[in-house]
């Protein structure tokens, strides 16, 4: 049961850009009673009301000048759309190998994987597709994006619940190779 009793539950977006407000909306309100930000403060003094969702989406990046904001938009648009089309040539969709291993391992344990699943990349973001993005999540994999966390974080992330001191979780060997290397 969700909060208060609710059929729905109540999932708040925040999100400078109004496009992705009315999309997330229009996406998802007839699953979840949706309330929509459009700037961190709003989150924070509905919270000070006493008001609490039972998800928070928040967007990353706010803008204040709304012309900036549409202007790096598209910058990042066009420029993922580059990428995706200069990697396309490549057929990266015949690579997901890590997502074909993440399956036999869910399959080897009937859904019931006794340790987490990280899907470790950089390209990942870039070059997955939606169905792809889907699997993984549906695996029950957990993200960790290579090169965007410090050392200590990403550690932390990954190490099982029972070795997350600092001082237990050193480091990985991979199967078959000397201590030390991570291949990427």
């Amino acid at each position: 049961m969700f909060k208060r009793g609710a059929s729905k539950p109540e999932v708040w977006l925040v999100d400078d850009r109004e496009e992705n407000r009315t999309k997330f909306f229009s996406d998802h309100n007839s699953e979840f009673a949706v309330v929509l930000f459009s700037e961190p403060d709003g989150v924070l003094t509905a919270i000070r009301q006493g008001r609490v969702p039972d998800a928070l989406v928040c967007d990353v990046y706010f803008y204040k000048d709304k012309e900036q904001r549409e202007v790096i938009e598209k910058i990042v648009k066009d420029q993922i759309s580059h990428l995706q089309e200069q990697a396309s040539k490549f057929k990266p969709e015949h690579a997901e190998e890590g997502i074909g291993l993440m399956q036999s391992i869910h399959d080897q344990f009937a859904g019931d994987v006794p340790f987490p699943i990280f899907a470790y990349t950089s390209k990942g973001p870039y070059l997955l597709h939606t169905d792809s993005f889907d699997k993984i999540e549906d695996l029950g994999a957990k993200w960790l994006f290579k090169n965007k966390f410090s050392v200590q974080n990403e550690r932390e992330k990954s190490a099982p619940q029972s070795m997350s001191s600092p001082s237990v979780a050193t480091g990985a060997v991979e199967h078959g190779s000397s201590p030390g290397r991570l291949d990427s």
